[in-house]
């Protein structure tokens, strides 16, 4: 039998997608939302390193990439 494998490439339409920052004096909240996707939320005190997180858990939970603009 042979067997022969062929790179594919999965083109998806543009989607929904949010970064919402929530920030008061003392926490930041960051919601992570893309239509069909599993959404994440994180708290912290520190602006970036919240984002930095909720991005890396929404990646490993959906298996994508998210590049903010």
């Amino acid at each position: 039998m042979d067997f022969e494998r062929k790179k594919a490439k999965i083109h998806l339409p543009p989607v929904e997608s949010f970064v919402d920052v929530f920030e008061n004096e003392t926490d930041v909240e960051v919601f992570v939302n893309v239509r069909g996707f599993k959404s994440v939320r994180k708290s912290g005190d520190n602006k970036t390193e919240v984002l930095n997180a909720a991005i890396k858990e929404f990646e490993e939970l959906n298996s994508i990439r998210l590049e903010l603009d």
